[in-house]
């Protein structure tokens, strides 16, 4: 899966930061940290994407990327308003 934006490297040393992929019935988290991913940059994130159980998919990714050399102290949370589909 790619992803494209700005400002979206996943960076710090919080325990939360990477991207999730959260199933919509089960509330279920598949937690995918910066170094499950093959490309992280701040325009474009790339990974893949593991076996998932038939539903639907949240995607967020959680950061301490602030665009600079210095991270945000608490991690940001984006989520994506398109849902991923797994049959």
């Amino acid at each position: 899966l790619v992803l494209k934006g700005e400002k979206l490297k996943i960076v710090g040393d919080d325990p939360a930061v990477g991207v999730y992929l959260v199933h919509s019935e089960s509330a279920q988290e598949i937690h995918l940290p910066a170094t499950a991913l093959y490309e992280n940059s701040n325009a474009t994130l790339m990974f893949f994407v593991p076996d998932l159980q038939p539903g639907t998919y949240e995607l967020k990714v959680c950061t301490q990327y602030a665009g600079s050399t210095t991270a945000l102290t608490k991690p940001s949370t984006f989520a994506y308003s398109r849902v991923l589909h797994a049959y």
